[in-house]
Formats: structure tokens, C-alpha cells, sequence
């Protein structure tokens, strides 16, 4: 920068250096095979976290007080749907993800039990986007989804809000989703936007699942919650006290009033029928909580007409609130058998809340300031 002996500079050049360090560099965009390199973490600063994978699905889920990156939830997807109204067009609906990812890749640990993780997850039968193009700049990761048929722009903005200087706000258990849907054809479209979430709480963090079971599910139950401007399912299990360590909650939310809600389903063919058909979801799968062994997904979609040219951004939010963080000394390796080396943690997140849709209801009352000073 200075241009002398006496290390300093002209106004002038400090500003030309300035306008150099601080204009926009190159963007590296990762795009076909170059999507199994990439995942981001995504969670506020002590809350857990879960991955945005190159693929587009959701992985290493580590907001169970558990460190395990190869901790998968099953049925846990965004999708899309949508009609053209040309005469004569039939409906697309993908998987906002692609099938680059291979299973093999981050094998989990098995099960003590005969709840063992398939060789592929189930999602990976559905049919997928053709490409993500996938843009990862901490703590926004950006996603364009590619598919030759698909009759709208689909992309997405994902990440935990983090605003330097304030503690709480970067530390928000939650993860915001807002996708930009897109009309660039000559005819008006009708779309529907669908996330899905499975109610893990109880999951130990570390054994298989299945499709819905898993050796710690049992006593899960979803409810559907409205306010204005936002559809929710909550999730929590009723089996388990209050001091346990997988006792907490969960949910999934759209912003946005013209959202349908799916409590309960297990059934994935069933659910991608009903999805894939008309871009509805189906009828709630009956049962107050989910029977030893199993659990319940919950799913939400929020449904849209767009003009050509017109383009619409529908947020989602997914929460979670694991208050019972202890340091557990029983960990293999340490040779520590003595519960009373259990101690209690907690985590900072309980001083602010007191459930995952407690979160959720933080995060829609302060949207648009938690969006803007992140970005």
C-alpha cells in the first residue's frame, strides 16, 4: 500500500487498496461431481448443528448433545412441485436435492439392535433435480436447483442467523430456508413448496434409523400450530421425563398463510403419491403418539400461482430445543462406569427459550432484521 520509505500512503491510494480488498472476489460454485465435496454447518454459535450437504439433503445432525457426524434423519426433505398452464402439460415434482451423494460415503455406525440403517436412504427412490449449482459463503449457502423439466427457477438461501456483537441472535437453535420460486416461462404456474421433518426427539444421537424406527423413538407426537403469517408442526414425546437426555422438541415452519399441514405421516410412497399427484399432502396418519420403537414425520406445503415472470420467496424454519445437555463421562474409551460422573450442562439457548416453537416465534417476529443483518 504505501508507495515510500515512510510506510504511508495518499489518501487516494488508501482508498484505491481499500476499494481492492473490500470489491467482490470470484464466487466458487461447486456443480455436478464437485457437490460430494461440500456440506455447511448449519445451527447458531453452542446450538447444534446439521449440514447442507452438496446434494442438497440435510446431514450430520448434532443438535442432540451428541457429537456424531454421521447422524442422518430419513424422510427429511425439501421438494417441489409444479403445473404449467399450457393445454395439455403434466404436473413435475423433484426432490430438492440431487443423487450425487452416495450413501456409502459416511456409513453410520450400526445399531446395537435390529434397527439398522439401510444401504440407501429411502429418499434417494424419489426422482431428484438434475443439478445443484452450489455456492457456500459462510454463513449463507445459496443453492440453485437445475432440472430440465421443471417449468420454474427454483434456489434457495439457507443458513442461522449470526450478527456480530449480539450473542443471542447468533445463537438461535434454528435454520432459515428461503426459497425464490420463479416463473420464467411464457404461461401461468401453479407450484407447491414442501418441507418434511422427522420427530427425533429422544434419538440418542448415535443409534440406526430406519425409515421411522429406531430403537429410542416411541411416545412421539406432532401438532399442527397457525398464527398469521405462519404454519408450524411442533414435536415432543411424552414418554420421556423431563431430566432425560433426549427430552426436547422440534419443529418445522413455513412463513406464510397459504400453507397446508401434514402432522403425521410414515408412509413415504403414500406421501410422494399425494404430493407428486396435485402438489397436496395427504391425510394425517391416525394416532395421538407413535407406538415403542417408532416415530411420525410432519410435513408442511405451501401452495402458489405465478404469473410468467413473476417470482414469489416462501421461508422455512426448522427448530430444536434439547435443554439437557450433560458432560457424560461414560463415553467409550475413558473406562468411567460411575453415573455420578453425569454432570449437567445445559446449553445457553434454555435461558431464552422454552421450546423449539418458542424459537420458531422468535425468529418470525424478527425476520426481516435477523435476514438483513446476517446477509
Amino acid at each position: 500500500m504505501p508507495t515510500d520509505e515512510s510506510n504511508e500512503c495518499s489518501p487516494e491510494e488508501f482508498e484505491a487498496w481499500a476499494a481492492e480488498v473490500m470489491g467482490e472476489a470470484p464466487r466458487t460454485v461447486y456443480t455436478g461431481e464437485s457437490l460430494r465435496s461440500v456440506a455447511m454447518p448449519m445451527g447458531g454459535i453452542g446450538a447444534g448443528n446439521f449440514a447442507l450437504a452438496g446434494d442438497g439433503t440435510l446431514r450430520q445432525w448434532q443438535i442432540f448433545n451428541q457429537v456424531n457426524h454421521t447422524a442422518f434423519l430419513p424422510d427429511t426433505f425439501f421438494a417441489v412441485w409444479a403445473r404449467s398452464g399450457h393445454p395439455g402439460a403434466a404436473p413435475v415434482a423433484r426432490l430438492l436435492q440431487t443423487d450425487c451423494f452416495y450413501w456409502e460415503d459416511f456409513e453410520p455406525a450400526a445399531s446395537t439392535s435390529d434397527f439398522v440403517i439401510p444401504e440407501q436412504a429411502q429418499a434417494w427412490e424419489l426422482p431428484t433435480v438434475d443439478d445443484i449449482r452450489y455456492t457456500g459463503e459462510y454463513p449463507i449457502a445459496e443453492l440453485e436447483y437445475l432440472d430440465s423439466e421443471l417449468p420454474v427457477e427454483v434456489s434457495v438461501q439457507a443458513f442461522s442467523p449470526m450478527v456480530p456483537l449480539n450473542a443471542k441472535d447468533s445463537g438461535l437453535p434454528a435454520v432459515v430456508f428461503i426459497f425464490t420460486v420463479k416463473n420464467t416461462g411464457e404461461a401461468p404456474v401453479a407450484v407447491s413448496l414442501a418441507g418434511s421433518l422427522q420427530n427425533a426427539v429422544g434419538y440418542d444421537g448415535g443409534s440406526g434409523i430406519a425409515g421411522n424406527r429406531c430403537e429410542s423413538y416411541g411416545g412421539n407426537c406432532n401438532e399442527a400450530v397457525r398464527s398469521s403469517g405462519m404454519a408450524a408442526v411442533t414435536m415432543h414425546n411424552t414418554r420421556l421425563p423431563r431430566d432425560h437426555e433426549g427430552y426436547g422438541s422440534m419443529a418445522l415452519s413455513a412463513l406464510a398463510d397459504d400453507t397446508t399441514v401434514q402432522e403425521r405421516w410414515r408412509d413415504l410412497a403414500a406421501f410422494w403419491q399425494h404430493f407428486a399427484t396435485n402438489g397436496r399432502l395427504g391425510p394425517a396418519t391416525p394416532g395421538a403418539e407413535s407406538p415403542p420403537g417408532e416415530t411420525f414425520n410432519g410435513a408442511l406445503a405451501v401452495s402458489m400461482h405465478l404469473n410468467p415472470g413473476e417470482e414469489r420467496q416462501i421461508p422455512f424454519v426448522i427448530a430444536w430445543h434439547f435443554p439437557n445437555h450433560y458432560v457424560n463421562w461414560d463415553q467409550a474409551g475413558f473406562g468411567i462406569t460411575d453415573r455420578k460422573s453425569k454432570f449437567y450442562l445445559g446449553n445457553m439457548y434454555n435461558n431464552w427459550f422454552d421450546s423449539a416453537l418458542g424459537v420458531v416465534e422468535y425468529v418470525h417476529g424478527n425476520f426481516d432484521r435477523l435476514t438483513e443483518q446476517t446477509r
